[in-house]
C-alpha cells in the first residue's frame, strides 16, 4: 500500500466523538477558569497553550489539557 492509499483509506473511516457527562464538563471549566494560561480574546474563554476553545474542547472525553490539569 503506498502513502496516498493509506491516507484516503483512514479518511474515510467514520470519528466518534464521545461526549463527557455534564459533572466532568463543569470540573473541567472550573479548572480552565483558575488557570494561568486562560485568554479571552473576543470573550471567549481559550486556552493560550493549544488555542482551543475552552467550551468545546471540555466537553469531549478524549481531549486532554495541554498543560496537564484534566
Amino acid at each position: 500500500m503506498t502513502r496516498d492509499e493509506d491516507t484516503s483509506a483512514a479518511a474515510d473511516e467514520p470519528v466518534v466523538l464521545v461526549m463527557a457527562s455534564l459533572h466532568q464538563v463543569q470540573k473541567r471549566k472550573d479548572i480552565c477558569r483558575n488557570c494561568a494560561h486562560l485568554i479571552r480574546p473576543l470573550n471567549v474563554m481559550t486556552c493560550q497553550l493549544c488555542g482551543c476553545v475552552i467550551s468545546l474542547k471540555t466537553r469531549f472525553v478524549g481531549t486532554k489539557c495541554p498543560a496537564g490539569q484534566w
